[in-house]
Protein backbone atom coordinates (compact mmCIF):
# COMPACT_ATOMS: atom_id res chain seq x y z
CA UNK A 1 0.00 0.00 0.00
CA UNK A 2 1.44 3.86 -0.81
CA UNK A 3 1.75 6.32 1.33
CA UNK A 4 -1.75 8.03 -0.07
CA UNK A 5 -3.57 5.18 0.04
CA UNK A 6 -2.20 4.14 3.71
CA UNK A 7 -3.80 8.34 4.82
CA UNK A 8 -6.56 7.90 2.63
CA UNK A 9 -7.92 4.61 4.33
CA UNK A 10 -7.13 6.04 7.70
CA UNK A 11 -9.61 9.23 6.52
CA UNK A 12 -11.93 6.71 5.95
CA UNK A 13 -11.54 4.78 9.05
CA UNK A 14 -11.70 7.82 11.52
CA UNK A 15 -14.48 9.51 9.46
CA UNK A 16 -16.46 6.34 9.90
CA UNK A 17 -15.63 4.89 13.00
CA UNK A 18 -15.23 7.94 15.31
CA UNK A 19 -16.75 10.64 13.82
CA UNK A 20 -20.43 8.70 13.00
CA UNK A 21 -22.75 10.78 15.02
CA UNK A 22 -20.34 13.57 15.69
CA UNK A 23 -21.17 17.33 14.88
CA UNK A 24 -18.63 19.17 14.47
CA UNK A 25 -17.68 23.11 14.86
CA UNK A 26 -17.31 23.28 11.20
CA UNK A 27 -20.57 21.57 10.41
CA UNK A 28 -19.81 18.53 8.43
CA UNK A 29 -15.73 18.05 8.16
CA UNK A 30 -14.31 16.05 10.98
CA UNK A 31 -11.77 18.80 11.95
CA UNK A 32 -12.68 20.93 14.70
CA UNK A 33 -15.15 19.53 17.36
CA UNK A 34 -16.47 21.32 20.34
CA UNK A 35 -15.81 20.85 23.73
CA UNK A 36 -18.89 18.40 23.95
CA UNK A 37 -18.00 17.11 20.59
CA UNK A 38 -14.95 16.26 21.28
CA UNK A 39 -15.38 14.02 24.70
CA UNK A 40 -17.34 12.23 22.74
CA UNK A 41 -14.76 11.84 20.08
CA UNK A 42 -12.14 11.09 23.01
CA UNK A 43 -14.37 8.19 24.24
CA UNK A 44 -15.01 6.85 21.04
CA UNK A 45 -10.83 6.36 20.57
CA UNK A 46 -10.77 4.78 23.75
CA UNK A 47 -13.36 2.09 22.53
CA UNK A 48 -11.71 1.84 19.73
CA UNK A 49 -8.29 1.73 20.79
CA UNK A 50 -7.15 4.31 18.75
CA UNK A 51 -3.98 6.62 19.66
CA UNK A 52 -3.83 10.58 19.68
CA UNK A 53 -0.73 12.50 18.39
CA UNK A 54 -1.82 15.73 18.81
CA UNK A 55 -4.22 17.72 20.10
CA UNK A 56 -4.77 21.37 18.97
CA UNK A 57 -6.87 23.55 20.58
CA UNK A 58 -8.59 26.91 18.94
CA UNK A 59 -10.31 29.97 20.25
CA UNK A 60 -12.33 32.40 18.14
CA UNK A 61 -11.03 30.80 15.04
CA UNK A 62 -7.46 31.41 16.17
CA UNK A 63 -4.63 28.92 17.28
CA UNK A 64 -4.90 29.16 21.35
CA UNK A 65 -2.34 25.88 21.83
CA UNK A 66 -1.00 22.20 21.01
CA UNK A 67 -0.34 19.16 23.26
CA UNK A 68 1.25 16.26 21.43
CA UNK A 69 2.24 13.10 22.75
CA UNK A 70 5.98 11.81 23.59
CA UNK A 71 5.97 8.47 22.75
CA UNK A 72 3.19 5.90 21.13
CA UNK A 73 2.55 4.39 23.95
CA UNK A 74 1.22 7.68 25.52
CA UNK A 75 -0.73 8.39 22.66
CA UNK A 76 -2.45 5.08 23.23
CA UNK A 77 -2.99 5.98 27.02
CA UNK A 78 -6.57 7.61 27.30
CA UNK A 79 -5.33 9.12 30.58
CA UNK A 80 -2.97 11.38 28.99
CA UNK A 81 -5.63 12.52 26.15
CA UNK A 82 -8.29 13.19 28.84
CA UNK A 83 -5.90 15.24 30.80
CA UNK A 84 -4.91 17.18 28.47
CA UNK A 85 -9.27 17.90 27.20
CA UNK A 86 -9.73 18.03 31.07
CA UNK A 87 -7.32 20.92 31.38
CA UNK A 88 -8.09 23.25 28.50
CA UNK A 89 -11.73 22.81 29.73
CA UNK A 90 -11.08 24.38 33.20
CA UNK A 91 -9.74 27.49 31.41
CA UNK A 92 -13.84 28.12 30.71
CA UNK A 93 -13.50 29.01 27.26
CA UNK A 94 -14.97 28.41 24.48
CA UNK A 95 -12.52 26.47 22.59
CA UNK A 96 -12.63 24.53 19.89
CA UNK A 97 -10.42 20.79 19.28
CA UNK A 98 -8.51 19.10 16.60
CA UNK A 99 -6.76 16.06 16.91
CA UNK A 100 -3.72 13.96 15.12
CA UNK A 101 -4.79 10.29 15.06
CA UNK A 102 -2.95 6.84 15.26
CA UNK A 103 -4.90 4.26 13.28
CA UNK A 104 -3.57 0.69 13.74
CA UNK A 105 -2.88 -0.45 10.33
CA UNK A 106 -4.79 -3.81 10.82
CA UNK A 107 -7.92 -1.84 11.88
CA UNK A 108 -7.87 -0.70 8.40
CA UNK A 109 -7.73 -4.11 6.97
CA UNK A 110 -10.94 -4.59 8.77
CA UNK A 111 -13.24 -1.52 7.77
Amino acid sequence: MTRKEFYQMKDKFISINVFRHVITANGGSYDYSTQENFLNVLKRVEELELGINGIEVWKNGEFFDVQTSNSKKQAYDPSWYYSIYFNFCALNEDLEFLATYDVPIDRLDRN
